[in-house]
């Protein structure tokens, strides 16, 4: 779970999520803020892929490409001293 010291660790050296589209998206020690930008960014994709997959299909997809990346963020910094 965030922490205070991920926070000030993002204060000092910001971290980003990046998705396979290119784009970064920053992390914030806000959960539902993050949950926004990762749904409103995930819902774009169904615009870039043109019926490749459902429309639902690849929201879901990106947006758990991104929460993976997220948790692992997380993870590694509670492991931190």
């Amino acid at each position: 779970m965030f922490n205070s010291r991920m926070f000030l660790d993002a204060a000092k050296s910001p971290q980003f999520i990046v998705c396979e589209c290119g784009v970064k998206i920053l992390v914030l020690p806000d959960l539902r803020l993050m949950g926004n930008s990762i749904e409103t960014h995930a819902a774009e994709h169904k615009h870039m892929k043109h019926g490749s997959l459902s429309d639902y299909l690849e929201v879901v997809r990106i947006e758990n490409l991104l929460i993976k990346q997220l948790f692992k963020i997380i993870a590694d910094c509670d492991q931190k001293p």
